[in-house]
């Protein structure tokens, strides 16, 4: 169904009605409060229809004194009685019948894209999202006691608990969003299509579009300096040219005649935390000669380290080497380049006859010094005519790590870490630190995540 609108004014009934003639599935949020034995809704958030359960809308509870907050899955059609201010008013919730007050017949309502921006509750899915106010409204106070729990949170407000139960937002800042005004939030997915996922690469669009009605939908990219589109023919990953990578200010629209069904402006996002929020994912091109570029230019640090020649078969120059490696590996990792000077500017590159086989050569070397031999990886570079070598050591998975010298073996392993730009013997303390930081933790989760049960939680 679309809206020719993007907001506008509609009537509780309508809405009653479409709950009452889809019987889907409702996932209900809801703040209570208890009087006289009776617990009253204060705030009520409800997403209609969605394809899979929304993330953060399991079943679950907190219930204080006179204040709870429940978390649970309806029929639409439930939630439609508990709408209609003829009617009895209550909504099996959990383990709670909840009264619901009389409300509004006019409410406003209006259309958001999958992952809408700036929003407290973000679906992956565009919505119809109504808010409903009651009738008799009069300013509720909010209770001034603390709420403590005995298996869920304790808080020092009640608006606090409820951002944390409703937002995940457990900061308690001042600043935070405040309390809706409205009784009820009402989120009404819509099934026709959608933008699932989106990945950039440097030479198209690759958009993956799902929904009941996706065949015969327009699919466009827009932006003042490049334009495409194209109608869909099948549900699937539709893809998009992108003869000059992608534009600035580009915006994507799944339409349908003069209506969009979803959009996305994916020019607009820049840090991994919004592109991965907007369902975003960049392939960039490998480019090794500016990655190395970039490597040098930083200087020797905690995960870099240069070297001006390939260790020979002195004891010394192993140790010199190798110790680092062991570093990285039971720290964060890093990378030697082989061909620099000691001033960590000058590429002077390698006398090397055979890069291939020097580069077998110090792996070699890496398999028979360093205990246990950690996965690396060895790759040569020709940078401005001069053969480098870069050594690539992950962190490792068995620490600690250590070196031995060929024909020392009855010589105690020797352990190194790294601090700042410089490899040390390693105090036992690091060498245990080392060790316990691969230990996964325990399995322990706060006791108010269970699943409700019979009756209450």
């Amino acid at each position: 169904m679309l809206w020719v609108m993007d907001s506008g004014q509609g009537s509780l009934s309508e809405l009653r009605d479409q709950l009452s003639a889809s019987s889907q599935q409702a996932f209900v949020r809801a703040a209570l409060e208890r009087s006289d034995g009776t617990w009253t809704a204060r705030h009520v958030d409800a997403i209609i229809g969605p394809p899979d359960t929304p993330a953060g809308w399991e079943e679950r509870g907190w219930e204080y004194a006179n204040i709870a907050f429940v978390a649970a899955e309806v029929s639409s059609t439930a939630l439609a009685a508990a709408l209609d201010g003829d009617g009895a008013r209550t909504l099996r919730l959990g383990g709670y019948d909840l009264a619901f007050p009389v409300l509004q017949e006019s409410l406003r309502w209006q259309r958001r894209p999958s992952r809408a921006r700036f929003e407290w509750v973000t679906l992956p899915w565009p919505a119809r999202i109504c808010d409903l106010n009651e009738r008799d409204h009069a300013t509720r106070g909010s209770p001034s006691d603390f709420l403590i729990g005995d298996d869920c949170p304790s808080f020092a407000t009640y608006e606090a608990a409820f951002r944390a139960f409703l937002y995940d937002d457990f900061s308690a800042s001042p600043g935070g969003r405040q309390v809706p005004s409205e009784f009820a939030v009402i989120r009404v997915v819509e099934h026709a299509a959608w933008l699932e996922h989106v990945r950039i690469t440097p030479v198209d669009l690759q958009v993956q579009v799902a929904g009941s009605e996706v065949v015969g939908a327009r699919l466009e990219l827009n932006s003042e300096s490049y334009r495409a589109d194209t109608r869909i023919s099948e549900p699937g990953s539709i893809r998009l040219p992108l003869p000059s990578g992608l534009p600035p200010g580009a915006w994507l629209y799944l339409s349908r005649g003069k209506h969009w069904l979803d959009y996305r402006p994916i020019g607009d996002y820049r840090s991994p935390a919004e592109l991965a929020h907007a369902g975003i994912d960049v392939e960039f091109p490998e480019d090794p000669v500016s990655e190395l570029q970039a490597l040098l230019s930083a200087g020797e640090w905690q995960r870099a380290e240069f070297k001006r020649q390939l260790p020979d078969g002195s004891d010394d120059s192993k140790r010199t080497v190798f110790k680092t490696v062991a570093a990285f590996a039971n720290g964060d990792g890093g990378t030697i380049v082989f061909g620099v000077e000691k001033d960590e500017a000058t590429v002077c590159g390698l006398d090397s006859a055979d890069p291939r086989k020097d580069r077998d050569r110090l792996i070699q070397l890496v398999r028979s010094t360093v205990v246990p031999a950690p996965d690396v990886d060895v790759r040569h570079h020709d940078l401005d005519g001069k053969i480098l070598l870069v050594l690539t050591v992950p962190r490792g998975a068995s620490p600690p790590y250590g070196i031995t010298l060929p024909g020392k073996k009855d010589k105690p392993v020797e352990f190194y870490v790294r601090r700042g730009a410089t490899t040390f013997p390693a105090s036992p303390d690091e060498i245990r630190a080392a060790v316990l930081a691969t230990v996964p933790p325990q399995p322990s989760g706060p006791p108010w995540l269970f699943p409700i049960s019979s009756g209450r939680w």
